[in-house]
């Protein structure tokens, strides 16, 4: 790994925002990622790592705190005009590393090539700004004018912008060592690492703590956790199988476990076109048959909390009125029975399959959820498929039940994509088909509703009907774990996995 001369600080200064900074530390931080990013253009990253780099080096119109609640960045603030056109205000004191200005202008270009009718190379994030009609510039203002209505557009204003010569329809790589406006600027890359170096030019937030940051590529569990132990790596997340996570504080003192729910909801899905799993009752008997807390004790090790809605407890349109979890067996049994199943011979009522991936947690919590089922007469075969073949059975609904997690998501408009009847796929992500007039008409409300609160209380009233309709049994919001280096200081783990706690973190 190539070793970059750090300078260091004796006296504390001001950044134009006003961040009193203090010394920067001498020794560079060093995070452990399974693989490099694919790309390092913010217009095309659409996988984890690459995203998370796209954090790093570059700033956006709006960012998420650690729990995954949106905040404002180079926007200043936003207002809706109508319900399709949303006014945004910049700020005035941003710049790109080189100092260059960033204005409304480079916005523009940056958003602007998402709306190319044929681009020369095509991006994936395009989809979410389908909706774009246009996009005007005026000094410290943007406005985009949508087609239609779309509340939850605002969590989309989140890709890095780029300098207005580089916003144009060319791929960016690692050789352009474009200068961004985040906490970091590239230095090198390569196909094991990347080096970053602290943006001094940095106004959205404190400056990096650490002057020098250096990424490997450990693919190997086994020997990411060996380069823990030895002090090779200071940060790694989610990279260490929970059976090491129990005992790694007492066996390795060295080492410290941070973690804290992710902006995830694992769940067991149902085709609503199946003629068992179409009745409502023999949902409701699934949803109170499965033991939860033992799955996240016994097999996640503790690192989950139970899960009653897509949403997360701490999201502000979380509706706490929805009833308390439960397992209970002997209710399942009085469901069945009142869905007209009654046990057959040595106890069984009807038979399910149930696909998974072939990963082995999500095979051992399949077989769990299978047991819980056998306990009150529903036999259940578990399918562990390969990723490829498992995804396609499910978008294309050669299926009868299905475990899989909606990831990373921001906005209640997920309610929309998962349950909409106009949502089934191809067009959305209602894999179970699943349809429910009440539940349409309560999503066209929303679209219409740009303000807060009311939207609060039709999401509200969404949950309250998935619970009781139960298309999907949520399971449990899976925690996000880091483990460090005990010396590294000012790290946090956030909900959405990104590393924005970088710039505060040191050793």
């Amino acid at each position: 790994m190539r070793v970059f001369t750090v300078l260091v600080f004796g006296l504390l200064f001001v950044t134009p925002r006003g961040f009193a900074q203090e010394t920067k530390h001498k020794a560079p931080l060093v995070l452990a990622w399974d693989v490099m990013p694919r790309t390092y253009d913010p217009r095309y990253a659409v996988d984890a790592n690459s995203q998370y780099l796209e954090n790093l080096l570059h700033c956006s119109l709006i960012e998420f705190t650690a729990d995954g609640q949106v905040e404002k960045s180079v926007a200043q603030e936003w207002r809706w005009l109508k319900p399709t056109v949303l006014e945004v205000h910049i700020r005035d004191d941003v710049t790109f590393a080189d100092g260059s200005k960033l204005s409304s202008a480079e916005v523009k270009a940056t958003y602007d090539f998402f709306l190319e009718a044929k681009p020369k190379h095509p991006s994936p994030r395009s989809a979410a700004f389908k909706n774009v009609l246009a996009i005007e510039a005026a000094p410290r203002k943007v406005i985009f004018t949508l087609r239609e209505p779309d509340p939850g557009f605002i969590t989309n204003m989140v890709v890095g912008i780029l300098p207005r010569a580089l916003a144009k329809d060319m791929m960016i790589t690692a050789e352009h060592k474009v200068l961004g406006c985040g906490p970091f600027v590239l230095e090198s890359a390569h196909l094991t690492g990347l080096s970053l170096r602290a943006n001094t030019q940095y106004v959205l937030g404190p400056q990096a703590k650490s002057a020098q940051v250096e990424i490997k590529a450990v693919k190997d569990e086994n020997t990411c956790f060996l380069k823990l132990q030895k002090g090779e790596v200071d940060i790694t997340q989610n990279a260490v199988s929970l059976d090491r996570l129990e005992t790694l504080s007492k066996d390795y003192p060295q080492l410290k476990v941070l973690h804290r729910p992710g902006l995830n909801t694992s769940y067991l899905g149902f085709n609503a076109e199946d003629p068992v799993l179409r009745n409502k009752l023999v949902r409701q008997a699934i949803d109170v048959a499965i033991d939860r807390q033992a799955i996240i004790k016994y097999l996640l090790k503790g690192m989950a909390i139970p899960a009653r809605t897509l949403l997360l407890p701490g999201d502000k349109f979380y509706n706490p009125s929805l009833p308390v979890l439960e397992f209970n067996p002997a209710k399942a049994k009085v469901l069945l029975d009142q869905a007209g199943y009654k046990p057959g011979a040595e106890g069984i009522r009807f038979a399910l399959t149930f696909k998974t991936s072939n990963n082995a947690t999500r095979t051992a919590i399949a077989k769990a959820i299978a047991s819980n089922l056998l306990a009150v007469g529903i036999k259940v075969s578990v399918l562990s498929l390969d990723w490829g073949k498992f995804k396609l059975d499910v978008d294309k609904g050669h299926v009868q039940m299905w475990g899989l997690s909606w990831v990373g998501f921001k906005d209640p408009t997920i309610y929309n994509y998962a349950f909409a009847t106009s949502n089934f796929p191809p067009h959305g992500a209602n894999r179970g088909r699943f349809s429910q007039p009440a539940l349409d008409a309560l999503f066209s409300q929303a679209q219409l509703s740009t303000a807060e609160e009311p939207r609060r209380k039709i999401y509200e009233e969404v949950q309250k009907i998935v619970a009781e309709e139960a298309p999907y049994v949520f399971l449990y919001h899976e925690d996000k774990v880091a483990i460090l280096n005990k010396a590294v200081e000012g790290f946090q783990v956030y909900a959405d996995g990104r590393y924005s706690a970088m710039a505060t973190a040191h050793k």
